[in-house]
């Protein structure tokens, strides 16, 4: 089963051996049915303290800095 949250679409596969691979076929036939649909990503706004904080652990990466720090 997969579906899709922010457009209420969903597929399910159903498959009479445990090597049918339901999961590669549902989610090729969701993605078939999304693209026909023209149906929009979701948006992923994160809050500006989740921002503010991934911005200061690239920058310590980038600085060589460890994570203690």
């Amino acid at each position: 089963m997969r579906w899709h949250a922010a457009t209420g679409i969903g597929v399910v596969a159903f498959g009479n051996s445990d090597e049918f691979g339901a999961r590669r076929v549902a989610g090729a036939a969701l993605q078939d049915a999304l693209d026909t649909a023209d149906a929009p990503s979701a948006v992923v706004r994160p809050w500006p303290e989740t921002v503010t904080a991934a911005r200061a652990i690239d920058a310590a990466i980038r600085e060589g800095r460890s994570a203690a720090e």
